[in-house]
């Protein structure tokens, strides 16, 4: 509330236009986020994992059926050995997000900037923010969860646990090394900001120049993040087939109640609040918040004179979240693969 009080109808300041906080509320890449969110719904069933986690100690899992080898014989006979199926059960990590935001009417009585534009402006800061950390998160997964084990290929070296190659060759040697790991696109490629740069050179050579390199990207989806680093390689990238990831939410009982605990006119009240967020690369992402509203009287004269008791309302929001991808019952393998690509 601070940062607005000098902002008063008595100093005759005008009151901004959209376009003058353009660069104050630019929008970063959330690629990954976007890229879990995306094909979420093709992995998992998450309206039973939603409903099975009955309360935030329940542990919850994902039953799966393992991989097996299956001995190939070479003489018929009249004992029938099948080897089953074996099953496991995947754990989901969850981790809460959430942030606060409030408003004193009385503040922004005499003020150009309303209560309800004051309002509007923290909730999209605090959504940005929860994503932006989701993101860190998600890159964080993606990294833990790579195919680690990679094998040998003719086409790509490997160190530290990914392939690899040079920007000419990427995109003609990708599509052989995910086919030797027996993977199929479309792929999400999520990659580090800089790498756009090589994606516009490749798209610049499409129809009616000397060489079309333009179908070479075809079958991607791509996205970027600030949060991955391709270290000492120009770009760095995670390959994963869509419809491998997924993200999904949670919120507490009390705020899940179709109608909600108590009321806003009883200064305590328990719902869910949706919010959406689009990210510079197009993504609109979407997350649904519980939220505790609490109205009480707070000593606000430190930013007002005469505001010892004044009606402050205050929102506080959270969510549990989990990040998924596609099981695998082998060690070092996955459907997140790490490509390094550097000048030469």
């Amino acid at each position: 509330m601070a940062s607005i009080a000098g902002t008063v109808l008595e100093t005759a300041v005008m009151m901004f236009k959209d376009k003058f906080l353009e660069f104050e509320m630019r929008r970063p890449d959330m690629g990954v986020v976007g890229a879990f969110d995306k094909y979420g719904k093709a992995l998992i069933d998450e309206a039973t994992i939603k409903k099975n986690r009955a309360s935030a100690r329940r542990p919850q899992y994902i039953a799966v059926l393992n991989r097996q080898s299956t001995p190939v014989r070479d003489t018929r006979s009249t004992t029938i050995t099948p080897v089953g199926s074996t099953s496991a059960k995947v754990g989901l990590n969850w981790k809460t997000y959430g942030f606060d935001v409030g408003v004193t009417e009385a503040i922004n009585a005499d003020n150009q900037i309303t209560a309800a534009a004051d309002l509007a402006n923290q909730l999209e800061q605090g959504v940005r923010d929860v994503l932006l950390a989701m993101d860190a998160d998600g890159t964080t997964f993606l990294e833990t969860g790579k195919w680690s084990a990679l094998p040998a290929s003719s086409l790509m070296s490997i160190s530290g646990g990914a392939y690899q190659t040079t920007q000419k060759e990427l995109w003609i040697n990708l599509p052989a090394v995910m086919r030797k790991l027996m993977l199929n696109g479309p792929y999400h490629m999520l990659s580090n900001v800089e790498a756009i740069a090589n994606l516009t050179n490749v798209s610049t050579y499409g129809a009616a120049n000397q060489q079309n390199l333009q179908k070479l990207i075809n079958n991607y989806e791509f996205g970027y993040s600030g949060n991955i680093n391709p270290g000492a390689s120009r770009e760095a990238y995670y390959a994963v087939p869509i419809g491998s990831l997924a993200r999904v939410d949670w919120v507490e009982y009390d705020c899940r109640k179709p109608e909600g605990r108590g009321s806003y006119d009883g200064g305590v009240y328990y719902d869910t609040i949706t919010l959406e967020f689009t990210a510079l690369g197009g993504e609109t992402i979407s997350l649904t918040f519980g939220f505790l509203y609490i109205a009480q009287p707070a000593d606000k004269s430190a930013i007002l004179p005469g505001l010892e008791r004044a009606y402050t309302e205050g929102w506080s929001l959270f969510l549990d979240s989990a990040y998924v991808k596609s099981y695998s019952s082998e060690a070092g393998k996955s459907p997140v693969v790490k490509i390094l690509a550097d000048a030469v």
